[in-house]
């Protein structure tokens, strides 16, 4: 299932090549967002990114393992198999963006903004998107099992073929959510339960949650 009106990232057909780790951060000290560029194989694993933007670009086989990029701001931008596990990214923005084969275990997105996003076969266990605003969003065939999802705004939110297992969804309203492809086993929400209200599951998970309910169904 796919979010309807979902915009992709509109991205120039010529990019500008940075390729080296040198280039990368010369580019990135200068303070100008990186623009109509592909980016790929940069290895800036324990660096401090802040200030990190992007606009029309493509970043592909980089390594961002235990970065601080905090507010950082991405447009119109495609990430492919790049590793983001650990990353802090507090109070990101992105806009018209695609995850492609991505990893985040760990990654910190909490109070960030994602609008026109999808996430497709990303790895994200343990990965924090607390207080974050989702509009028009999509995680298709990804993983983010052990994941904080609390306090979170979902609008027109698609959680496709995914897994959900052992999510904190506490604060974050499950109304009109379609989790009839997912795995939700152990879900986490808040003492009584309001979030799962409207929710759309199957009646086999409907059996799982009574058990969160302390349902007992004979």
């Amino acid at each position: 299932m796919s979010v309807k009106r979902i915009t992709p990232p509109e991205i120039p057909e010529e990019l500008f090549d940075i390729s080296d780790d040198e280039s990368f951060f010369l580019e990135l000290f200068s303070r100008e967002p990186f623009d109509a560029s592909c980016i790929g194989h940069i290895n800036a694993s324990g660096k401090q990114l802040d200030g990190f933007s992007a606009w029309g670009c493509v970043i592909k086989n980089c390594r961002f393992n235990n970065t601080k990029a905090y507010k950082v701001e991405f447009y119109d931008t495609e990430f492919k198999n790049c590793d983001f596990s650990g990353c802090d990214m507090t109070e990101g923005i992105f806009k018209r963006c695609r995850f492609v084969n991505c990893k985040g275990v760990g990654v910190n997105f909490s109070r960030g903004s994602f609008m026109d996003v999808t996430f497709e076969r990303c790895v994200m266990e343990y990965v924090n998107f607390s207080a974050t605003r989702f509009d028009f969003t999509e995680f298709n065939e990804s993983n983010i099992k052990f994941g904080e999802m609390a306090s979170c705004v979902l609008r027109n939110t698609v959680f496709s073929e995914s897994n959900l297992a052992r999510v904190n969804f506490a604060k974050t309203p499950l109304k009109g959510i379609d989790l009839t492809s997912c795995e939700i086993d152990g879900i986490m929400v808040s003492e009584g339960f309001s979030e799962l209200k409207g929710a759309i599951v199957t009646s086999y998970q409907a059996s799982e949650l009574a058990v969160l309910l302390g349902l007992d169904i004979r």
